[in-house]
């Protein structure tokens, strides 16, 4: 089983689990409700060689370090703002020709920290201490309201000739269902395509609190408090305006199995022999290339009306490319009576391409059904026993996404400040697909129904990669 722990201020929660640790995300899937957007000071993430605290669960553990008050009273207001009119359509939105459901999101809160007065007890001296250099406090407060778009998988209705061809309460039944968005297939006339596009709203707000004491040089204590059941970031100073990095991985992964226990259907070994599912693991990536710059931009004009306008802009850019994840082929039947179908692989049939290009598929490319036979698995002279086609075999499509942010600062005085910002997301709007359905009985099978950002689960999908092209507007005032 596979666990993502998180530890915030040294409390152990879960993000993904079936255990009883704390929940740490919201419904939107963000950390919001542990740490506002603004609140967070630093996060560190550990996927290997981790100490023994961490329990035996293999998975990601992160580190979240909330800001603390200081000497000086600092803070900021700030807001992010994502509307329908900046947002690209969903591919296969336009692929059916549906048009964009509402997009919006207000992302908004304040933070506000610095030194904390108390009051003296005990005889002479002042009744009240400005705390400096003692005892701190910092407060934040985030609240989002989004609509998050949605379209469904392609669906079956039925047709427009079932419903004319019915009669009597029959055809009041046909009728309830929404009438298809396609023709009815040749092998299948009762049945045509349905799919459908709409929002999801959503609504949070966190509020949370710290207070930090210094008992001696060498000792302090603090204490946070959430009232409620985003993106994390770290920065850097940056030197001479402009910072780089990049990664590159090489990688590969087999095993006998790669899912969550719950989801774990696999037969048992008494049936079948478990090394005949070795295979590449479902999260094996071959390639992976990550890249981010930073670059604040230098001004040509050394003072008057050109510097006013054209200072202080920065620019920022984060690079996504990865290969393909596997793909798991099944016949979608049970032949070993073990009550769930998700088990038994087909045989491959020789000669036979595992992919088809295709120019109306997604991605211009899809599986083969040619290539598979599952008819050992069919009927009541089934074989007990597994196909001749490897575990995980077949791959689905490969990511890449071009991020870009160009930001201005704006300052009034030396304590005061304003950000404009605006973040580009999948700036060349490229689409992205989730993996295609490998069940052989599927009427999908072979092909991408879903872009990858509605697969990928977690956060929203409207803060996920692998979506269509997206503007957010941000302000900022700090102080």
């Amino acid at each position: 089983m596979l666990k993502t722990l998180l530890i915030l201020g040294g409390l152990l929660l879960c993000l993904v689990s079936t255990g009883n640790e704390a929940a740490a995300q919201s419904a939107l899937g963000s950390t919001s409700s542990l740490a506002s957007v603004d609140a967070v000071q630093e996060f560190s993430i550990q996927t290997s060689t981790y100490a023994p605290e961490f329990g035996r669960q293999p998975g990601a553990q992160i580190s979240l370090v909330t800001r603390s008050g200081t000497n000086r009273y600092t803070g900021n207001i700030f807001l992010y703002f994502r509307d329908k009119i900046f947002e690209a359509n969903n591919f296969f939105n336009n692929r059916n020709g549906l048009k964009r459901p509402a997009i919006r999101q207000y992302d908004y809160g304040f933070t506000f920290g610095g030194k904390l007065p108390f009051l003296n007890f005990g005889e002479g001296g002042a009744v009240v201490n400005s705390g400096k250099d003692r005892t701190f406090f910092f407060v934040s407060y985030e609240g989002i309201w989004a609509r998050q778009p949605f379209t469904t998988v392609p669906l079956r209705v039925p047709s427009i000739a079932a419903r004319n061809g019915a009669a009597g309460i029959l055809r009041d039944v046909l009728n309830a269902f929404p009438l298809p968005t396609g023709a009815a297939s040749a092998d299948a006339p009762n049945e045509a395509p349905y799919i459908a596009a709409f929002s999801n709203p959503s609504k949070l707000e966190a509020t949370g609190g710290r207070i930090d004491h210094q008992i001696n040089d060498k000792f302090s204590v603090f204490g946070r408090y959430n009232y409620s059941p985003s993106f994390v970031t770290k920065s850097r100073r940056l030197t001479s305006g402009f910072q780089a990095i990049a990664s590159y991985t090489f990688a590969k992964s087999l095993d006998n199995v790669s899912d969550e226990s719950q989801n774990n259907f696999q037969a048992p070994t008494a049936r079948l022999d478990p090394n005949v599912d070795r295979g590449f693991s479902s999260f094996d990536v071959r390639h992976a290339f990550n890249g981010a710059v930073s670059y604040e931009i230098p001004s040509f004009f050394e003072g008057g009306i050109g510097r006013a306008i054209f200072s202080d802009f920065g620019i920022d850019a984060i690079v996504r490319a990865r290969t393909a994840t596997p793909v798991n082929v099944l016949t979608g039947r049970d032949p070993l009576g073990l009550g769930f179908t998700t088990v038994v692989r087909p045989d491959l049939i020789a000669g036979q391409p595992l992919y088809v290009d295709d120019a109306n598929a997604p991605g211009g490319r899809r599986f083969n059904r040619a290539a598979f036979d599952a008819s050992f698995a069919t009927g009541a002279n089934a074989q007990a026993r597994q196909g001749t086609l490897r575990r995980n075999a077949l791959r689905g499509f490969g990511v890449s996404q071009v991020d870009l942010a160009v930001r201005r600062n704006f300052g009034l005085t030396e304590t005061m400040a304003i950000q404009f910002r605006v973040d580009a997301f999948n700036i060349f709007n490229r689409a992205n697909f989730s993996n295609p359905s490998g069940i052989l009985t599927s009427g999908n099978f072979g092909a991408a129904t879903q872009t990858l950002n509605r697969s990928l689960g977690g956060l929203g999908s409207i803060y996920q990669i692998g979506g269509p092209r997206s503007f957010q507007f941000a302000a900022k005032f700090l102080f």
